[in-house]
């Protein structure tokens, strides 16, 4: 067996000072001190990555449950409108109106929260 250790020249084996720019790594060898991508650590970016990525899917689940809920209120207006123009009594009418009122105003402030969000 050939030992080409010897073939090195000096230079090699010494180091050289001048390219030796390893200031912004930390004592384990991380830069930034994140994870060890190959032992599949996560740097502290791709951890707040995660978290904004769970509230957005979070905001998400929120608006579909808001967009169903509008979809129902929805349905059911048309309903009462129906009920309410085939009243035969003015109580009835009314008692209908005001529960119609009362619905499509909860569903304009359901209809409003999921556009902000």
């Amino acid at each position: 067996m050939n030992n080409r250790l010897g073939d090195i020249p000096d230079w090699a084996i010494e180091g050289d000072d001048d390219e030796d720019d390893d200031d912004d790594w930390d004592q384990s060898g991380q830069n930034g001190g994140g994870g060890d991508i190959e032992m599949g650590g996560k740097t502290d970016e791709e951890k707040r990555s995660d978290i904004n990525k769970e509230i957005f899917f979070q905001a998400v689940e929120e608006i579909k449950r808001l967009i169903d809920s509008v979809i129902q209120a929805s349905q059911e207006i048309e309903i009462m409108n129906e009920q309410a123009m085939q009243a035969t009594t003015t109580k009835d009418e009314k008692a209908l109106s005001k529960r119609l009122r009362r619905t499509i105003d909860e569903t304009n402030k359901k209809a409003k929260g999921a556009k902000n969000l």
